[in-house]
């Protein structure tokens, strides 16, 4: 869903690879070399990229950065070692044992390989949880009972201050632009070459 924020950096990128709008809206395309569309496109990849970038560098701690991306699950069930991932979950970012007797930290693609292929992990910590697709696969495999997860919404279920605003806080929204920007002038290259 288009927000103030989200259509005023469309406005600010279009400005700056001289394809200036005064909207971001389809209603404006037909005068410009980039769609409405593709501007939008490519602020919800720049967006999903940022908070994906942000998450990794910041670990668990991105929920206190973030406070307004974060939502907690209520206890999901484990079944052989793993529990849905929420639906509306962009990202996991901790697991902890409902009872809070356990706290799984994100375990990272070598740990997960290396536990598909049968070999003994020592962790340092209580445990790890992998999200692959659909679910949240936890280790130890052996535990019983349910789970908390606290994720990243998926960013169309986002909501700041009330208001439906997939946007971080705007002290970052030059970061996106730029990478808007980035994204546009790679599109105009790439359709000049072919």
């Amino acid at each position: 869903m288009a927000t103030p924020r989200f259509n005023q950096n469309i406005i600010e990128a279009s400005r700056r690879v001289q394809d200036p709008r005064t909207v971001a809206s389809e209603a404006d395309t037909p005068n410009h070399t980039y769609t409405a569309q593709m501007w939008q496109d490519w602020e919800n990849l720049v967006l999903r990229q940022f908070v994906i970038e942000k998450s990794d560098a910041t670990g668990a701690a991105f929920q206190h950065l973030f406070p307004e991306l974060i939502k907690s699950s209520n206890s999901l069930a484990i079944a052989s070692g793993m529990v849905q991932t929420p639906p509306d979950a962009f990202r996991v970012l901790q697991v902890l044992k409902d009872d809070l007797s356990r706290i799984f930290d994100r375990g990272t693609p070598e740990e997960l390989a290396a536990l598909q292929t049968g070999r003994e992990i020592v962790f340092d910590g209580e445990g790890r949880f992998f999200q692959e697709g659909t679910n949240i696969l936890l280790f130890p495999a052996n535990l019983t009972g349910g789970v908390i997860a606290k994720y990243i919404l998926t960013h169309t279920d986002i909501v700041i201050d009330g208001a439906d605003d997939i946007l971080l806080n705007s002290q970052y929204d030059g970061e996106i632009i730029e990478r808007m920007v980035k994204i546009a002038l790679a599109d105009s290259a790439r359709n000049a070459n072919a």
